[in-house]
């Protein structure tokens, strides 16, 4: 497989629950795709640009949240300098934006921020990738959208499919991988391998659950597009699994261009 097999890049994307294994999985991949002679871009949702990777930290990020009490006090010393030395907008800007983190979030308004930042993903990275012949890993897509806000959240398919064809019409990843394990093996292994959670990690079991069922009816609903890779094995088991299936992908996809 290279890069000049087809004049288009091809767009995977790695999708499951908490400590499934994503961030390992897209790396091996990655690494043995190169040693083939394609040119990958690995990437993340929500993430990717900066002002992706800024949504990220008011929606994921528990390291931003506990610098929070920090910038806000910096911002009230910076607000008590002389007059002109400081600029108390952008100083009243930052500090809303710190004070967010954290706080709750409506579903809808958590939905319609993750598709802000998909949307300036995929057009500042993705997508110019993707036409220069590129293949993109992405750790997460509309999928997880699908299954976080719209099935555990609360929020319903038809609201967040609905919105994913108004921000990205017709957008959707040549391929997408599964990685399905039961969340309380996941859970566990995002709290042994990082040893604190984020925001989600933090939600209830039934939460979860939920989760792993929305992930699951997506592909049974769309068996052409997803795989499922059972993460319960070893990340070696795993590895061969993913490498599989993108092998199978590749050719059949070098035999149709």
């Amino acid at each position: 497989m290279t890069a000049s097999e087809a004049r288009r890049g091809r767009f995977i994307t790695f999708e499951g629950g908490e400590g499934a294994g994503k961030t390992t999985q897209i790396r091996r991949l990655a690494e043995r795709l190169s040693q083939d002679g394609v040119d990958v871009l690995v990437t993340r949702e929500p993430g990717g640009t900066p002002m992706a990777n800024a949504v990220r930290a008011l929606l994921v990020s528990k390291a931003a949240m506990k610098s929070a009490p920090m910038f806000l006090e910096m911002f009230d010393s910076l607000g008590g300098l002389a007059a002109g030395e400081t600029d108390a907008a952008a100083l009243d800007a930052f500090k809303s934006i710190f004070l967010a983190l954290g706080a709750p979030i409506d579903p809808q308004a958590e939905a319609l921020l993750h598709f802000a930042a998909r949307r300036d993903h995929w057009g500042q990275a993705i997508e110019p990738m993707l036409a220069k012949g590129r293949w993109v890993l992405c750790d997460r897509f509309a999928d997880s959208t699908v299954a976080y806000q719209g099935a555990a959240g609360g929020v319903g398919d038809d609201f967040v499919r609905e919105l994913g064809e108004l921000v990205l019409p017709g957008v959707a990843p040549d391929l997408t991988l599964l990685l399905d394990v039961a969340p309380e093996i996941g859970l566990e292994r995002a709290r042994v391998s990082r040893g604190e959670t984020s925001r989600y990690e933090d939600k209830d079991a039934g939460y979860h659950q939920a989760v792993r069922r929305a992930f699951l009816d997506i592909a049974a609903a769309e068996p052409e597009r997803v795989r499922i890779i059972d993460a319960a094995q070893s990340e070696a088991e795993v590895t061969d699994a993913v490498w599989s299936t993108v092998a199978e992908f590749a050719q059949l996809t070098a035999a149709q261009s």
